[in-house]
């Protein structure tokens, strides 16, 4: 499987731990507990946010409107950030596993599909049918937004 490399820093989990602070611990133990491996959130998180401060504090917005460390749309948030901040790193290392734990449940044992999903939203027809037929996620570049692709694809790189 080749993965594309979207630049991920060698020491991100002590950057990760800069921005998180007093979150750390706990957020780690929320995506262990959800079946997740901390490093593949922390790959995420970094891909949405660069850990920035300037993401991560909303004080600059995504193009298509998406806000803070996790980069969550404002559709999205109500349903995971259990009516906290988005722009707040604490409310929103809470929110992001749940909204993993549910892109996990959706797509069971199939990680690279959850992956994308929290980039390009999980409702293409395209996820369901590559769940149901066991596609190879490979298979599914040109068949799903090229950015979410090459979303996953780095994220999960071994």
């Amino acid at each position: 499987q080749t993965y594309i490399d979207f630049g991920l820093p060698t020491r991100i989990e002590t950057k990760f731990k800069k921005v998180a602070g007093d979150n750390y611990d706990t957020f780690i133990s929320d995506v262990e507990s959800i079946g997740l491996d901390p490093k593949i959130a922390m790959r995420q998180l970094y891909t949405e946010s660069a850990f920035n401060p300037d993401v991560v504090s909303c004080r600059r917005t995504s193009t298509a409107g998406a806000k803070g460390i996790a980069q969550f749309m404002p559709g999205t948030w109500p349903a995971y950030g259990g009516g906290g901040n988005p722009c707040n790193v604490s409310d929103a290392l809470k929110a992001y596993p749940k909204m993993m734990a549910s892109l996990l449940k959706r797509f069971p044992n199939r990680l690279d599909l959850a992956v994308a999903g929290y980039n390009s939203g999980p409702n293409l027809k395209v996820y369901s049918a590559a769940l149901k037929n066991k596609t190879p996620f490979t298979e599914l570049k040109g068949k799903i937004p090229n950015e979410s692709y090459k979303y996953a694809s780095s994220i999960l790189q071994p």
